[in-house]
């Protein structure tokens, strides 16, 4: 045995902790898909997930398979409704419109025969509910893009919650946090009870986020329960490698009209009275809504004036014939697009009745708008330099190019700007929510143009040279889900609001199995205005947001224009203690660096290690035991007896330590530092023990006490060979609290007309797959390092 150093007692207990039954377990294939192995140990864990609790949340970054998991767990819930009945539902797939071909490709080569594929929208307007009136209820229901249901009020959200109740659900996310941590609990919500976890963490769900958002809990002790997290590229070569993404700011001149709108657009909205307006809306709202349209582009901002123009125009020749216009009369005054589309916010449209404003003030605000149509003009009529800025980077470079930008009338002026500029040369195409077209092609489908623009990582056919589109403008209706890695560059040609819209936008390009090294992501900015009217401070507040709740994102990351930090507030003031998704990550990349080389046996509990600088520390891995299962925690006691045990305020420190190469020696650790770990894994045994000695009683109609009640009448007839104390073992474990998912498997079994034997086996099975937290639970520290 070589020398024991602190390198080697990291690998030690990492080993202690390493149950890799997830690789022993993983499929390799499902239908004609084949899964890369860390795809593979993704769906083994979202199975097991899925059995136990119903459900499960997959919120893998872009770009690492997720629909691949997510038809391997579905394929594996639906075979167990089968063994369970004899029959099995259809896989019920909620997906974004955009996606449903791609959605229906995928469940085809998976080799799911029976599926059904309902968009968002159609669940939002009540359609796709039919299973849940008859007896063909899904056997498990898929949602792609699942932050979509992130709010609870939401009717598409209500919708999904009647399917949860039905089958197990799988969601598919790489943003599960938008706004903040609360998020990630609606989305738990969905297939989780308050109480289903309480045996694991010692806390009801809505309790451990309260706690957590006090910074006096860490919610990878929740989120390891029934959330997939992986951030970093699997591997650096072959199907799990990822391009890098870098960030260059695309600078150019803004000059006579385009710099003064830049520099004062702003303030002239300010100066508005907004006399038509309702009083009770937040006039920041509105200026906002503007800025974001000019940030588009000055077409964008010019189809928004001419709109509010209107309205202020036609507002007054009613007034001067002694009519109001309110929200039905500007319905009826205005026809043509502008009356369908109602375009800027026209619920603001929608003062008191009768004649309350005052014409004066409605007369400035509309000289305001002319004199900023005006500039907007002179900037359409006299070049607008961001476009002539992404015209040359398209010109000067011949690799393919993606444009985003939010607005349709934006992306339409941008692609006729550089159809115009590239001459007979532009091979360009345009995707809106409008409709499509491409250079040479005229009006064509969204899949033929994306065909044309990424044949390799869209099926691979070849596409003529003279086919071939090199630039491809967009709005967001393209920025999820599609493939588009044959690209290495991508133009912001404006910014979302929130960095989910980033994340997804660069995400079309940052996915395995690309030919580009690094994906290059460009900022157009006048370079006396890089803020984009503080829309990049926006962006890093809500980027913060999304570290501090443990969901922090991977390409939009790169646009932050200083380092994520945690958000104001709560006891934690460094943002690597509140990341508890990004934490479960990087524990498994420590492990999987330190494994390899066989561990060394370390026959002693304590060892110490000598460093410089002098400063104490002290490791302690501790095991979580009870009667079934076996978990592990990670403690670490500072020198003034502070004891630390969230994972993701460890790991910066673990990941240091772990790298020492000093030697180390069985002894034991100060008194201090040991007792401090004792007396905080002590309180955490309490909690545990008080959680699992106040169970939720079981409901008169549960299903549990149906099958105890038919099993027991079995045993009685003779149907059932169980000797008395096998009896009073399984009536001690089926009667008992579960969480609705297996509740809801259990009930299953009550419908389905087995043979004694066989409904035996099956419920030992179900009720197998659940934890049975014991009160008699002990922590017990199995390792422990003083560094220092």
């Amino acid at each position: 045995m070589g020398e024991q150093t602190v390198r080697e007692w990291f690998r030690h207990a990492f080993a202690l902790t390493d149950a890799r039954s997830d690789a022993a377990e993983s499929p390799v294939q499902v239908g004609e898909l084949a899964l890369a192995p860390f795809q593979g140990r993704a769906a083994a864990r979202g199975l097991r997930m899925a059995r136990a609790f119903g459900g499960v949340v997959l919120a893998d970054a872009v770009g690492l398979g997720k629909t691949r998991v997510s038809l391997a767990i579905a394929k594996a819930l639906t075979r167990d409704a089968r063994l369970r009945s004899g029959r099995a539902g259809p896989v019920w797939v909620c997906v974004p419109a955009r996606l449903r071909r791609q959605w229906d490709q995928a469940l085809t080569r998976a080799g799911i025969a029976e599926f059904e594929v309902v968009t968002h929208t159609a669940l939002s307007r009540g359609e796709g509910l039919s299973h849940l009136d008859g007896p063909g209820e899904p056997a498990v229901v898929v949602v792609d893009e699942a932050h979509r249901f992130r709010n609870p009020k939401a009717k598409r959200s209500r919708a999904l919650a009647r399917f949860a109740a039905w089958a197990p659900v799988i969601l598919a996310t790489a943003t599960p946090v938008c706004n903040s941590q609360w998020d990630l609990y609606h989305l738990l919500s969905l297939f989780l009870g308050e109480h289903d976890l309480r045996g694991a963490i010692g806390h009801d769900l809505r309790e451990a986020f309260e706690l957590a958002e006090a910074g006096r809990f860490d919610l990878t002790e929740l989120v390891e329960q029934v959330v997939i997290r992986r951030t970093e590229q699997p591997s650096r070569a072959g199907f799990g490698r990822r391009p890098n993404v870098s960030l260059e700011v695309l600078g150019y001149e803004a000059r006579g009209a385009e710099l003064w709108l830049w520099r004062h657009l702003e303030a002239e909205l300010e100066r508005m009275t907004l006399e038509l307006f309702r009083a009770d809306w937040p006039r920041p709202l509105l200026v906002q809504y503007v800025l974001k349209r000019w940030e588009s582009g000055a077409d964008a901002l010019a189809d928004t004036l001419a709109q509010m123009s209107a309205f202020h125009s036609r507002w007054l020749e009613a007034d001067a014939h002694g009519r109001t216009l309110s929200r039905k009369s500007f319905r009826q005054l205005f026809d043509g697009e502008l009356g369908r589309r109602q375009g800027v916010f026209p619920f603001l449209f929608d003062g008191p009745a009768g004649p309350t404003f005052r014409r004066e003030a409605v007369e400035r605000d509309l000289e305001v708008l002319h004199g900023l149509e005006r500039r907007v003009q002179a900037v359409l009529g006299n070049g607008d330099a961001k476009r002539d800025a992404i015209l040359e980077l398209v010109r000067g470079d011949a690799r393919k190019t993606l444009v985003f930008t939010s607005y349709q009338r934006a992306a339409r002026g941008l692609y006729d700007y550089l159809v115009d500029g590239l001459g007979a040369t532009a091979k360009v195409g345009l995707v809106t929510g409008n409709g499509c077209e491409a250079t040479g092609l005229g009006r064509v489908g969204a899949d033929e143009i994306v065909r044309r623009f990424a044949p390799r990582s869209n099926g691979g056919r070849s596409v003529e040279p003279h086919q071939r589109l090199d630039v491809l403008v967009a709005t967001d209706c393209l920025a999820e889900g599609v493939n588009l890695q044959d690209c290495g560059r991508v133009v912001l040609a404006d910014l979302p609001y929130s960095p989910l819209g980033v994340e997804q936008r660069i995400g079309r390009l940052v996915r395995p199995g690309g030919p580009h090294e690094r994906v290059t992501v460009y900022l157009p900015r006048p370079r006396s205005w890089t803020d984009s009217l503080g829309m990049r401070r926006r962006l890093d507040d809500k980027l913060a947001q999304a570290a501090a709740s443990g969901a922090g994102f991977v390409a939009a990351s790169r646009i932050a224009t200083e380092p994520t930090r945690a958000s104001p507030g709560g006891a934690a003031d460094d943002a690597q203690t509140l990341r508890p998704l990004a934490a479960l990550t990087r524990l498994d990349a420590l492990a999987e660096s330190l494994r390899g080389e066989g561990a060394n046996a370390f026959d002693a509990p304590f060892w110490c290690a000598r460093t410089a600088p002098d400063i104490r520390r002290l490791w302690v891995l501790v095991a979580i035991k009870d009667a079934e299962t076996t978990r592990w925690m990670w403690l670490r006691v500072r020198d003034d007896g502070e004891v630390e045990s969230r994972l993701a305020a460890l790991l910066d420190g673990m990941a240091r330590d772990a790298d020492l190469r000093s030697p180390v020696a069985p002894a034991e650790p100060h008194t201090e530092l040991l007792e401090a770990a004792r007396g905080a894994i002590e309180r955490r045994e309490k909690l545990l023990r008080a959680a699992r000695l106040a169970p939720f009683p079981v409901r008169l109609d549960a299903p549990q006490r149906r099958l105890w009640a038919e099993l027991h009448t079995h045993v009685e007839e003779g149907a059932l060979d169980l000797a008395a104390d096998e009896l009073a073992e399984f009536r001690h474990e089926l009667l008992r609290s579960f969480p609705r998912g297996t509740e809801r498997r259990l009930a299953g079994l009550c419908r389905a007309d087995l043979p004694p034997g066989r409904l035996l086996a099956q419920v030992r099975r179900v009720v197998g797959d659940v934890p049975q937290w014991s009160p008699r639970v002990r922590l017990r520290i199995v390792a422990g390092l003083q560094v220092g």
